[in-house]
């Protein structure tokens, strides 16, 4: 069932990191010991982005998870992407011809689409003074971003940006064959061949095309086993931290109250960003509010 994918490790620098390491790490030593290689590359701090409108329910929702100290993930079809999760194709073709029955082939593309429904995702971006950032993702400014300190960076992955999608049929040729193996034998645990193809297999959920990289987008990626639109986590669980507000130059008295008041309560820094009228840079400038 094994079959070799020719670009699969051609990419030297996923996110700074070789992949070909990470593929040993996974073999060898296992899943924490590829998940500590790959922490080395996520940042302390990481900015989530939100937007408030005229929907006053809807804000007190987003006002809700940061009192309750929880974080919201969406399922991938909530998205704005409409390639979100889709960066790999299943290469029936290439099955075909290594001798797979067409039910194979079938229930492994099955495999495939399900397997996306078992992880859910928070975006973040690595500054908080983007202007684009703060138009596209807090409502031309409405809205507000918070600063998020990195506990332990287990569920991030940086994004990385190619011109297309990719053709597989190792990654899930050798998950059905490491998941039989284990069925086979009655395994209680996954053995490091299947988490390693699992892993591999995740990581196709960090691609997006190139059009999106300006955006030098990180996620967090967390598994939950139910088929939702989206499930809200306690940051204690996902291993975030709230540090410090930062409200937009166009969000209204009322708003900017209220976040005033659950800065207070979480025992939050909280600023107000603003144009840095006397700079030649076309830079945001902030000041705290007391």
């Amino acid at each position: 069932m094994g079959i070799v994918d020719s670009k699969l490790f051609d990419r030297t620098n996923l996110m700074n990191l070789n992949l070909e390491k990470y593929k040993t790490i996974l073999e060898t030593k296992g899943l924490q010991e590829a998940i500590l290689y790959k922490n080395q590359y996520v940042p302390k701090k990481l900015y989530k982005f939100v937007s408030l409108n005229d929907d006053k329910n809807e804000n007190d929702k987003r006002y809700k998870s940061l009192i309750n100290n929880k974080t919201w993930l969406s399922g991938f079809r909530k998205l704005n992407d409409p390639f979100e999760f889709k960066s790999f194709l299943l290469d029936q073709k290439r099955l075909a011809e290594h001798n797979w029955p067409a039910p194979a082939i079938v229930l492994t593309d099955k495999m495939m689409s399900l397997y996306k429904n078992l992880y859910y995702i928070c975006c973040f971006v690595d500054v908080f003074s983007s202007i684009p950032m703060w138009a596209y993702y807090a409502n031309n400014h409405r809205g507000f971003c918070v600063e998020y300190m990195i506990e332990k960076p287990d569920y991030i992955y940086k994004v990385f940006y190619e011109e297309q999608r990719q053709k597989v049929a190792t990654i899930p040729s050798y998950l059905m064959k490491s998941l039989f193996e284990s069925i086979e034998i009655s395994r209680e645990k996954p053995n490091n061949e299947f988490l390693m193809w699992n892993e591999i297999l995740k990581l196709s959920f960090t691609v997006k095309h190139k059009s999106w990289q300006h955006e030098n987008e990180f996620r967090l990626i967390f598994p939950f086993n139910k088929e939702v639109d989206g499930v809200s986590i306690n940051n204690r669980e996902l291993r975030i931290k709230p540090s410090r507000i930062f409200v937009g130059m166009e969000c209204n008295k009322e708003n900017v109250d209220t976040l005033s008041d659950i800065a207070n309560k979480i025992k939050c820094e909280i600023f107000q960003m603003k144009v840095s009228e006397d700079s030649l840079d076309f830079n945001l400038g902030y000041s705290k509010i007391m």
